[in-house]
């Protein structure tokens, strides 16, 4: 499931996929795996804020 995530596929497919009730389940389960997810969404926002 880190691996769908990492590749960008949406949180709520990869739930679906993988029989959780709720989006939120995967996250809690899997998102921790994912640092540097976290430092493309703080360049993101740091370009964002810095226009």
């Amino acid at each position: 499931m880190t691996t769908l995530i990492a590749a960008g596929v949406d949180v709520r497919t990869v739930a679906e996929r993988h029989g959780h009730a709720r989006a939120t389940m995967t996250l809690d389960r899997y998102a921790h795996a994912l640092p540097e997810r976290d430092r493309e969404a703080a360049g993101v926002l740091g370009a964002a804020l810095s226009f």
